[in-house]
């Protein structure tokens, strides 16, 4: 009998369909590295399941020479039986180890519960993104960043701040959508659902394409995301995906009047009951270059990663006083995901309010304090 693996069967099913989710386009290794796994690992439990969806031939199955083939070969083995030598006993793994398994196993059911919310959530989009653009200190200070490759934009009017007056508890509190047309935004976002999880300012900042970020709706089934859909596209809405199913859920995709894109997913592809106007979560979903230094920008801010698949997913912990929660994910990526080109120059129009002070990413998306809050009245 061979050795039991040290990872749950659960986590290597969702390996071996994460890797198959890139189409050849990702390598045993890079997905492997995103996993913490080696990618000998992930090559074998690939090659497992594919021998297990082939059905094993019977003997009774098969044709008259592969029975008489099989028949001559048993008669060619010699009488008698193999008798294997007995294995010396293990010795008794001292009470540490055990420990360790038990916190690796855990650690490993936080992985795979961590990957199908990544697979659901993005529908399991090949990184397509080209080696990250890497800008210099003065870039970050001016705030002038390109949304696309090789094009220059005026500074980015994105600003985010905080809710924790320590670096350590640092998480966003707000988000706020810069628009055209004040009076038809709140029209349109109170017809959706979603106004109690937004701001609206009015601005007239230069903005076209691709403006890099998403919000994203999580709710329980596909009749609800249908349900959320529906309503956004009769009150003006532009289709860019369709609701319908994936191979990882059930999602749709549409853009305000305003501008900004909307998604609308489920991870179930059945309904279990019928539909709500719940919204088990908002997620603010950053185009970024390079995933991983921007992801290391923001836990030295203050930021708490809770989910991380190496260069391209990253989801900071929510706050407490704020509905929206932050996540980085590769442009291109999103852009595909999305169903719109990657392209995009102007101002990103998305204001997030907290009480950090102010900085730029790499990205171009500026990130501005707020003033303290004024004391209690006595």
């Amino acid at each position: 009998m061979g050795r039991r693996s040290p990872y749950p069967e659960e986590f290597r099913r969702d390996a071996v369909a994460l890797y198959r989710a890139a189409d050849g386009k990702r390598t045993y290794a890079s997905v492997a590295a995103d996993l913490g796994i080696t990618a000998e690992s992930l090559r074998t439990w690939v090659r497992k399941d594919e021998a297990r969806a082939v059905p094993e031939r019977r003997d009774a199955g098969g044709s008259g020479a592969e029975g008489l083939a099989r028949f001559g070969r048993r008669r060619d083995r010699p009488p008698g039986r193999r008798i294997r030598a007995p294995r010396p006993p293990r010795p008794p793994r001292p009470r540490e180890h055990h420990h360790r398994q038990r916190a690796s196993n855990c650690s490993r059911a936080g992985q795979v519960s961590a990957i199908r919310g990544h697979l659901a959530w993005s529908g399991a989009v090949a990184d397509t993104a080209p080696a990250p653009d890497v800008r210099g200190e003065a870039s970050l200070k001016t705030g002038q960043e390109s949304r696309s490759p090789g094009r220059r934009v005026a500074p980015s009017v994105m600003v985010m701040a905080t809710t924790a007056s320590t670096a350590a508890n640092t998480s966003l509190a707000s988000v706020t959508l810069e628009v055209a047309d004040l009076e038809a935004a709140r029209r349109f976002y109170s017809a959706f659902g979603v106004d109690t999880y937004i701001r609206l300012r009015a601005s007239k900042a230069h903005s076209t394409g691709f403006r890099g970020f998403t919000l994203a709706l999580t709710v329980a089934g596909p009749a609800t995301v249908d349900s959320f859909f529906g309503a956004a596209v009769d009150a003006g809405a532009t289709v860019l995906k369709p609701a319908g199913k994936s191979l990882w859920g059930y999602s749709g995709v549409v853009q305000a009047p305003d501008g900004t894109i909307w998604k609308i997913a489920t991870s179930e592809k059945r309904d279990t009951g019928p539909a709500t106007r719940e919204i088990g979560e908002v997620v603010l979903l950053i185009g970024v270059e390079d995933v991983k230094a921007t992801k290391q920008l923001y836990v030295g801010r203050g930021l708490t990663v809770a989910k991380s698949f190496g260069g391209k997913y990253a989801e900071f912990a929510p706050s407490q006083a704020g509905p929206v929660k932050l996540a980085l994910y590769k442009r291109r990526a999103l852009a595909k995901d999305l169903g719109v080109p990657a392209d995009g120059t102007g101002s990103h129009r998305i204001v997030l309010s907290g009480t950090a002070d102010s900085f730029t990413d790499p990205d171009g998306f500026a990130w501005e304090g707020a003033a303290s809050p004024a004391p209690p009245l006595s």
